[in-house]
């Protein structure tokens, strides 16, 4: 065999050749040096730091196992024995210092350091100084991992993609793999011949090789944090996306045979990104851009530098699917391509300001939704994660968007809607308070003091106070820094001789399981909307409370613009006022009225009445925040609503929203908007299932029994919503056909619609046969852990409970680790509580991405929805009897 060669782009030449015998582990060493202890905790040693990596990765979709060879240049501030560096699960060949002008090389041998960390030392200690570091080592890529090199399949074809966030590079080269290293790359890909390769940045040269094989070389990149290296290897199409208005090169690289799917998206990616630039007045920064289909990912994307992956539904949509999947991929477009500036070229220095990408992310695609997509999204988009920010805040767990970060489960956790709607949230209402041009100043200003470097949440308030003109660290720092948000009680006092205000209090959202303290409190931007006047009237609610004035006339109502991170409890004459004058409130202000009214319900402030009243208004509005918060709160009361009640509940279903449901169906038509889709995933179901619909249950059975011979019946906009209605409405005899053909299906998408479709059956024995058999094989693919979501009801929870106390210890070893977490056992009933905490402390303490904390927080969790239950049961009782 030839060796294989490097060439930088300074055209230096290293030898790589075929991988020696693996070097020995150093256990202790025979000279005077002490070796220095192990790094704790997640971080490298200060002392040193890398300046550039060169690497070399010869890697074949059809394998299990990829060779590799780095040369890292490094900075030592003092001298290191050894030199610690992360890396896990890889097998290190040989490693040495190359020689600098006329000296020698010097080999070095491995130190354990843990199980992602590795020490690199010579018989003596080395630096200060700079030094380059070769490394010659083999890893491994699989369909079982969700991070490193991830192999996929696709229609027969296998596929390499990257995904490295937070901490997967290591799995793929010993790297300083943390996030405030930013650098330049470079890297050599050796792959098949026939496959397409694709990285960071353009194709420097591609070489054909004598064994049949291609060694293609990629230009360097910018700095950019390990985290955000990427690469994909297989038999992509190629999807031409035109350019950037300075001429950057856009594709869509799709599975084969799959080109036309991606003509949508395509279409739109120039868009996207113009109105990104046109923001940030900094033109796109990379000298290209992939968007990268990963087959069967079961979600997500990566906004890895010019090299997006995403799951198929977001790029791929045929041209029958209806606005709803185009709405909702237009946005994750725009907030993968956002990260290119909020992240990419600024990137946080720890993972404790990971807000400063998600949040930033899903502000900028919020933005570019309302300017560009208005059609499709009504203002709503923000409204969606103000609901999702504040939902979280009533979990007793809850986190602070900055907080620690001292071990791997800390960083899992930062990735919450504490982090992406919270952060997102708080930077609607600054926005609003500030103006939009003070708010862009600011960003701008942000991004470019810190291009091509890190920055910290302490940067971006310092540039945002530079355009506000006045400190906002005071005002700013504590929705970062403090769990929890307020409720805002309003009302409106009229005077005569007065002048109208608006009064205000606060306080914590309550939170079952925290003790109530009224003293807490947030320096709250308060906005209401006056009839007839262009803009709100806003306050800072700095103390317990305030007020808002209004003038000398009472209007005959005030609404919250509904566009804070907190919930409003509005006094009883406000509130009957806003739902008798429905109609004249803006779609965002009856989006926050019902997600608030719900909230407010679940913690006992408000009767399920005040929700259920609403039905009716919330159909007729068409809102589909409304939709589906309503949705939701009918999902949670059918789990309280006693037998003798269900009557009574079936028909206040049926009343507020049969007719729409019905009119709705399951099958989309040409032509239709964004709310139709809505309805599908969310209301039509919840009128069949919950409303005990006949009609609808009767299509839906008969819709999947067609689907289960012929896919081209449903598509991916309504398949999961009528095959979970139809096995929950079935006798059995759909189930056992779904049963018998979902371990053989080849669409990993489909595949996860089964195993969720099959966890609705309402049947336990039918439920206990299909965990045993989507749990079968030796290794359980994650989309089928789907069908343990289904079981809430006490009967369908003890079977899973039953299972897994049978079950887990293998469960566990046939369950990729990433994924332990979606078999954690759970219960909203008292008498099974203390089963699942048996569960918990036998076989998910002692993981490492739950442990103790983990454990605690579940159980926190499961105590505050018992009780909320209780509570609800009994209010939801005596509303029913009254009716």
């Amino acid at each position: 065999m030839q060796p294989r060669v490097i060439r930088s782009v300074r055209q230096r030449r290293y030898e790589l050749w075929s991988p020696p015998p693996p070097i020995a582990v150093a256990t202790s060493t025979a000279n005077s040096h002490v070796l220095q202890p192990a790094p704790e905790g997640l971080r490298l040693p200060r002392t040193a730091r890398p300046l550039g990596y060169r690497l070399a990765l010869d890697v074949d979709p059809a394998n299990e196992t990829f060779a590799g060879r780095v040369v890292i240049d490094v900075e030592l501030d003092e001298a290191a024995h050894p030199l610690w560096l992360n890396a896990t699960n890889l097998t290190i060949d040989s490693a040495r210092i190359l020689p600098r002008d006329a000296g020698t090389e010097r080999p070095l041998r491995v130190v354990p350091g843990g199980p992602d960390v590795i020490g690199l030392a010579a018989d003596t200690p080395f630096g200060p100084g700079r030094v380059q570091i070769e490394i010659v080592y083999r890893g491994v890529q699989n369909d079982r991992q969700s991070d490193g090199i991830i192999r996929r399949a696709d229609a027969g074809d296998w596929y390499l993609i990257t995904d490295l966030e937070p901490l997967g590079a290591r799995r793929i080269l010993p790297s300083f793999d943390e996030p405030a290293f930013k650098v330049p790359w470079q890297l050599e890909l050796t792959v098949p011949a026939a496959t397409l390769a694709a990285s960071n940045t353009p194709i420097e040269s591609d070489v054909q090789l004598d064994d049949g094989r291609r060694r293609i070389t990629f230009a360097p990149t910018p700095p950019m944090p390990s985290y955000l290296f990427a690469f994909a290897v297989g038999p992509f199409d190629a999807v031409d996306a035109g350019a950037t208005r300075k001429g950057v090169p856009m594709r869509i690289l799709v599975p084969r045979g799959r080109s036309a799917d991606a003509a949508f998206m395509a279409r739109e990616s120039g868009r996207i990104i113009a109105a990104l630039e046109d923001y940030t007045g900094i033109d796109f920064p990379y000298a290209k851009l992939d968007h990268v289909v990963v087959p069967g990912s079961p979600g997500g994307a990566m906004e890895n530098v010019g090299l997006i992956t995403y799951a198929p539904e977001f790029l791929l949509i045929p041209e029958r699917e209806g606005d709803d999947l185009r709405r909702i991929a237009l946005w994750f477009m725009a907030h993968e391509v956002a990260h290119q500036w909020f992240g990419n070229l600024v990137t946080l220095a720890w993972w404790d300001d990971i807000w400063l990408n998600e949040a930033f992310s899903n502000w900028a695609a919020d933005r570019v939704m309302t300017g560009l997509y208005e059609a499709y999204d009504n203002g709503l988009v923000a409204s969606a994660g103000r609901w999702l920010a504040l939902d979280g805040e009533a979990n007793p767990g809850v986190r602070a968007v900055r907080e620690p970060i001292v071990q791997v489960s800390d960083i899992d956790r930062a990735f919450d809607s504490i982090t992406y709607d919270k952060g997102a949230t708080i930077l609607h209402m600054y926005e609003q308070v500030l103006g939009v041009e003070v708010m862009r100043d600011g960003v701008r200003t942000y991004l470019e003091r810190h291009r091509w470097r890190t920055a910290t949440a302490a940067d971006f308030i310092a540039a945002l106070s530079e355009a506000a003109g006045r400190d906002l660290a005071p005002s700013l720092a504590p929705w970062l820094d403090r769990p929890g948000a307020p409720l805002v009680s309003m009302s409106v006092t009229c005077k005569p001789g007065q002048p109208a205000v608006v009064e205000l209090a606060q306080r914590r959202i309550p939170v079952v399981g925290l003790a109530n303290d009224d003293t807490m409190i947030w320096p709250t931007p308060v906005c209401v909307r006056v009839p007839g006047e262009a803009k709100p009237r806003c306050t800072e609610l700095a103390g317990q409370t305030g007020r808002i004035q209004l003038g000398e006339r009472c209007p005959s109502f005030v609404v919250p613009t509904g566009r804070g991170h907190f919930q409003t409890e509005l006094s009883p004459p406000l509130r009957a006022a806003l739902v008798r004058d429905w109609t004249r409130l803006d779609a965002v202000e009856q989006a926050a009225i019902v997600t608030d009214t719900a909230a407010l319900v679940e913690a006992g402030r408000l009767a399920p009445g005040a929700m259920l009243e609403l039905l009716p208004k919330i159909g007729r509005s068409q809102n589909r925040i409304a939709i589906q918060a309503a949705v939701i709160a009918i999902q949670r009361y059918d789990l309280v609503v006693e037998p003798t009640e269900r009557p009574r509940f079936e028909r206040e279903i049926q009343r507020s929203f049969g007719k729409l449901a019905r009119a709705t169906g399951w099958k989309p038509r040409p032509g239709e908007a964004v709310l139709p889709g809505v309805l599908r995933r969310t209301l039509v179901p919840a009128v069949a299932v919950i409303g005990r619909d006949d009609r609808l249950n009767r299509d839906a059975r008969e819709l999947t029994r067609r689907w289960l011979t012929d896919r081209s019946v449903l598509g991916s906009e309504e398949r999961n919503a009528v095959l979970r209605a139809g096995i929950a409405s079935d006798d059995g005899a759909l189930f056992d056909q779904m049963l018998a053909l979902v371990m053989a299906e080849p669409d990993i998408a489909v595949r996860r619609a089964m195993a969720r479709a099959l966890g609705q059956t309402n049947d336990p024995a039918r439920l206990r046969r299909a965990f045993e058999t989507l749990t079968s094989p030796s290794t359980v693919a994650p989309e089928m852990l789907g069908a343990f979501s289904g079981a809430r009801t006490p009967a369908l929870t003890e079977v899973a409970l039953a299972f897994l106390e049978q079950q887990l210890p293998q469960l566990l070893e046939k369950v990729p680790a990433d994924w332990h977490g979606a078999i954690m056992p759970w219960t909203c009933h008292a008498s099974q509580r203390e089963r699942v905490a048996v569960i918990l402390d036998a076989h998910f303490v002692a993981l490492r991405d739950v442990g103790k904390a983990g454990r605690d927080r579940q159980l926190a969790r499961m105590d505050a929805c018992i009780a909320e239950s209780d509570a609800l049961r009994a209010s939801l009782r005596t509303y029913l009897r009254s009716r």
